[in-house]
């Protein structure tokens, strides 16, 4: 039999050259009777009608049970082996060859298949480019790392430990496009490993980690151990076993969001493992070791300058001491009092317990609503807000006039919603402003759900959306009376000449704020369990007895940080609570006089529309409680008996009144209300809320909404 002329060539892409599909496709082509008699010449083939059959070649059997189907080119045993098999598997059945890589070249070269070379696509990627893009030498690549060209591009093997290939990534462009380009890709069926496994050193002193393998060529290439990460994204925590027996290790952060991953994601996985070796996140002065590499070009003076940026990298600390809780309000109390000012000074003492919560709402079966509010603009509602910002969990950023969408995913991320000015949520439409305070109010309830319609493969289906988390809403206008219920009322007013702050600078304050974030995440992750004990346990207070059961419910969260506070500092001094049960205390009392002070400015909104310039007028009891339900501010009035109870602490007392309709005369009940009256509850009410205007009450939510006033 003439033999292959061709040689085995060590590129990975084919054989002479052949991709790989092709020389599979020929190899299994091969008769398989003529296979079974080059490498089994003991089997016995006999006919049985158009097949062969012989005892099994791979196991010890009394019957034959070996099936060759000579017009499928396929073979059977059944005597339990394999069924269906092709030429490739008759050389691994037999352990002729370890790989069907191996398999196809043998019987490639012993059957003489000879192809011509493909043409080449004359853009594609050469290794010969690639190396130049590196600034190394092309036969390095070719010998130490098997890259291999190809018509789509270049080859890299990915080898494990031992030295075997599991995986081939093909790198099919240098520069980066627009974003998900198709730079790389996998061959079909591999998962991404760490690269240059099988070249790690046997001394476990120091390893650098970078992104990609054009790294891990110029390291090798310099003399730095070194381990690619294929992409910044694709770390799995699995990997950090590879890094575990290492002394010391040297991530490489580049100059991006992707960067911080890379090192957090890396981190994360050492810390979870126990790892007792150094780490730096080391950032270069070019992007990347290759870019290094061309600046210099010169093997010392890179060693040298990496050496440096490695040896200059602050440590990374894997198990920072977990701060107290106790310290943690007083830091975030200080932050807050020092950029915004308060006229009660406990109330950034409050916030600072609410942006903890943030941090384990779900923990948690409520979380109130932070409602941020002040009677004029210039208050410093949109700078506390900012402040929240890098300071809260997971922000979504403060935004103005979301789209509902947004909110939608926002929210069911687990976010912090921002929400500022709030009254520019008016400019949406009737139905998609009515969905978001849908959200709103429901968000501050664990397991909430809206139903939303999304498109999943092609089709709408209709799926549930948990709304459930912290949520911030600031602004001029007030809020529903169901939000505010839910809410801590934070009310601001404009400080003076004399009343000073620091000028919130979040380009001076970033690092500190982002490290401050850090602290909150790790005091959240050590603590969560602890609290969510207290929190089931929670006692009723008696200093809140009063309060609604709203009120309780919303706060019980902050008590629960509160407590676990005073708990882990017994002798600590001066206790949390005993600054913050006051406040909650006032809060809670306030609630009730909101409620009534709104009231009596929605009544007097009502009366005066009712009258339309009328010097006095008669309402029925009847009308006028269901004109109430109607109106925003007054929808808590829900009986005749709550109507009479709240008219009178106004001193208008309802009375019976013979009236005609039709040929009937009858008696009714109600209010007979003059315009001095009203002009005398205007007068000593609703001066007391600025900037209010008696027929902005004028509407009910029949003309205008359910949310009118928002």
């Amino acid at each position: 039999m003439q033999k292959a002329t061709l040689s085995p060539n060590p590129s990975l892409g084919g054989f002479g050259g052949e991709p790989m599909s092709e020389l599979f496709k020929r190899v299994k082509a091969i008769p398989i009777e003529s296979v079974v008699r080059e490498y089994y010449p003991h089997v016995d083939l006999k006919p049985r009608g158009r097949n062969l059959i012989s005892r099994c070649p791979f196991h010890n059997e009394a019957t034959a049970s070996f099936y060759l189907y000579s017009e499928k080119n396929r073979w059977h045993c059944f005597g339990g082996c394999a069924k269906g098999e092709s030429t490739i598997d008759l050389l691994l059945m037999g352990e002729l060859a370890s790989e069907p890589l191996d398999a196809a070249k043998m019987l490639a070269e012993k059957f003489g298949i000879e192809t011509e070379k493909p043409k080449r696509n004359a853009k594609a990627l050469t290794v010969a480019k690639y190396a130049e893009f590196c600034g190394l030498p092309e036969g390095f690549l070719l010998e130490t790392f098997l890259l291999a060209n190809t018509d789509k591009g270049i080859e890299i093997p990915y080898k494990d430990e031992s030295g075997k290939v599991v995986s081939i990534q093909r790198r099919h462009r240098l520069e980066n496009g627009a974003k998900n380009d198709g730079r790389f890709s996998w061959r079909k069926g591999d998962k991404a490993i760490p690269y240059g496994l099988w070249i790690l050193p046997e001394e476990k002193t120091g390893l650098t980690i970078v992104e990609g393998a054009s790294d891990v060529h110029v390291l090798t290439h310099c003399g730095f151990p070194s381990l690619g990460i294929p992409g910044a994204a694709n770390f799995k925590p699995e990997m950090a076993a590879n890094l575990l027996p290492f002394a010391g290790l040297a991530l490489i952060q580049e100059p991006s969001e992707a960067g911080e991953k890379f090192v957090s994601s890396i981190t994360a996985a050492l810390k979870a493992s126990e790892y007792e070796g150094t780490v730096r996140a080391v950032s270069l002065t070019e992007k990347d070791p290759r870019s290094l590499w061309l600046r210099f070009g010169n093997r010392e003076k890179f060693r040298d300058a990496l050496a440096k940026s490695i040896a200059s990298a602050a440590l990374i600390d894997l198990y920072p001491p977990i701060p107290l809780t106790k310290e943690l309000i007083k830091t975030l109390s200080t932050l807050v009092q020092r950029f915004i000012f308060f006229k009660n000074e406990r109330v950034p003492l409050l916030i600072a317990v609410w942006i903890l919560a943030t941090y384990v709402y779900d923990r948690f079966q409520y979380i109130p609503i932070l409602w941020i509010t002040s009677p004029v603009m210039r208050c410093g509602k949109s700078r506390l807000v900012d402040l929240l910002d890098k300071l809260v969990w997971k922000s979504s950023g403060s935004v103005i006039n979301t789209s509902l969408a947004a909110l939608y995913y926002m929210t069911a991320e687990g976010c912090t919603f921002l929400a500022d000015e709030v009254e520019n949520l008016k400019n949406s439409d009737r139905e998609q402003f009515g969905a978001i305070i849908g959200i709103i109010n429901a968000g501050f309830a664990k397991g909430a759900t809206v139903r939303r319609m999304v498109q999943i493969e092609g089709e709408w289906v209709q799926k549930k959306l948990p709304v459930y988390g912290p949520k911030v809403l600031s602004g001029i206008a007030t809020v529903t009376d169901t939000i505010r219920d839910r809410s801590l009322s934070i009310r601001m007013i404009r400080k003076s000449r004399k009343e000073k702050v620091v000028r919130f600078n979040l380009r001076r304050e970033g690092q500190r704020l982002g490290e401050l974030a850090a602290s909150l995440a790790l005091w959240a992750e050590a603590n969560g369990e602890a609290l969510e004990r207290i929190y089931d346990d929670m006692p009723d207070q008696p200093e809140l007895v009063g309060c609604d059961d709203r009120f309780l419910e919303i706060i019980d969260p902050l008590l629960s940080i509160v407590k676990f506070a005073n708990a882990e500092t017994a002798n600590g001094g001066q206790r949390i609570i005993d600054n913050v049960m006051p406040l909650l205390r006032e809060l809670g009392g306030q609630r009730e006089e909101i409620q009534n002070d709104e009231a009596i400015v929605a009544l007097c909104g009502l009366i005066e529309a009712i009258f339309d310039g009328k010097e006095e007028r008669f309402i029925s009891s009847a009308d006028l409680l269901e004109m109430a339900k109607q109106t925003t501010g007054l929808q808590w009035i829900s009986s005749a008996k709550a109507l009479a109870t709240f008219m009178s602490k106004l001193d208008l007392v309802s009375r019976q009144k013979w009236i005609t309709d039709g040929n009937t005369r009858k008696q009714i009940r109600g209010y007979e209300i003059t315009k001095e009256t009203l002009d005398d509850l205007k007068l000593r009410y609703t001066s007391t809320i600025p900037g209010f205007e008696a027929s902005q009450a004028s509407q009910t939510n029949a003309q205008s909404g359910s949310e009118a006033n928002l």
